[in-house]
């Protein structure tokens, strides 16, 4: 019994997963929904269904919002590319410097220093 109630359960957070995918798939929604429809047709195909289903259940991991915003306003940030670069770069040097520091000063205060073991 307890078998069949997680067979259910997971079959149904695919659906849902599905459902969730094609709500947010906007202006592809007819392109996914004839894939959809097309595999379903024949009963040889039933793999090919379970596999368009699994991929496009799970096409919202890869929807990335900071991407899209990037690619809806390149004219307004391709003007100010190099300055953006910089910063980015500039804060990536940075944290690498400050994570640097911490374990240094963690590894001097708390670990104390490692005297060799002579062996032999």
């Amino acid at each position: 019994m307890l078998f069949i109630g997680i067979i259910h359960i997971s079959c149904n957070e695919v659906d849902t997963k599905l459902e969730r995918a094609l709500l947010f798939s906007g202006d592809n929604y007819d392109e996914l929904k004839y894939v959809l429809d097309y595999y379903s047709k024949s009963p040889k195909d039933s793999l090919k269904l379970k596999a368009a289903e699994f991929l496009i259940a799970n096409m919202t991991i890869l929807f990335l919002p900071a991407g899209v915003g990037i690619m809806e306003r390149w004219n307004a940030i391709s003007e100010n590319i190099v300055p953006i670069i910089l910063i980015i770069m500039g804060a990536l040097v940075l944290n690498i410097v400050v994570i640097a520091i911490v374990v240094v000063f963690i590894k001097k205060h708390f670990e104390g220093d490692y005297e060799e073991v002579k062996r032999g």
